[in-house]
């Protein structure tokens, strides 16, 4: 598909976003400041949360996705960082990064997950298990065909403030280490200034 042919979709589908947010911070008025936490909160017993974010890198016309998942204490269980070399719109990154959480949980047979990101619309989506017919739609669709590989799931959502570690590593998603590495410095202290 050529640039032109693309333009009017990508438009579209920044629009259909953007409407979107729009949408849910209409209806949720002045409570929104209360109703999510700035902060990273620990999982409950069992259940490993996974924390994903996703960049736009649009010098390199790519996008990045960060992933980690931690325990009830905090601690990091695994991480991972890719970059892929297509696209350049914010809710195709996020989605990419989701996807990458739940594959991340899913290599290591984690059975209790909840899976936290920033992008509040498509945490929405996640939640009501809602597909429809935008260009975002095959991305979720792969999301939500994971969930049965889990016997239990939850999409939350956490302001950017509180996503600090995934957001880090998206964003140094291009260089080349992965989570077989040790955790990069920045995003460690990351982890440590949440609290746990």
């Amino acid at each position: 598909m050529d640039k032109k042919s693309s333009s009017p979709e990508i438009l579209v589908s920044k629009a259909r976003a953007f409407r979107a947010t729009y949408q849910e911070v209409q209806e949720a008025g002045p409570s929104l400041q209360r109703d999510y936490d700035s902060r990273w909160v620990p999982p409950d017993g069992e259940v490993i949360k996974v924390n994903f974010d996703g960049a736009v890198f649009d010098v390199l016309r790519a996008t990045g996705s960060g992933c980690i998942a931690r325990d009830s204490h905090g601690e990091c269980l695994a991480w991972k960082r890719k970059r892929r070399s297509f696209g350049s719109v914010p809710e195709v990154a996020e989605a990419l990064a989701a996807f990458d959480a739940m594959q991340l949980a899913r290599e290591h047979r984690w059975r209790h997950i909840q899976v936290e990101g920033d992008c509040l619309s498509l945490i929405n989506r996640l939640r009501e298990r809602r597909r429809d017919l935008s260009s975002l739609d095959p991305l979720v669709k792969d999301i939500l065909d994971l969930i049965p590989f889990f016997d239990s799931i939850v999409f939350s959502f956490v302001r950017r403030l509180g996503n600090k570690p995934a957001h880090l590593l998206a964003r140094s998603s291009t260089e080349e280490l992965d989570g077989d590495a040790v955790l990069p410095p920045q995003v460690y202290s990351a982890c440590f200034d949440d609290g746990y």
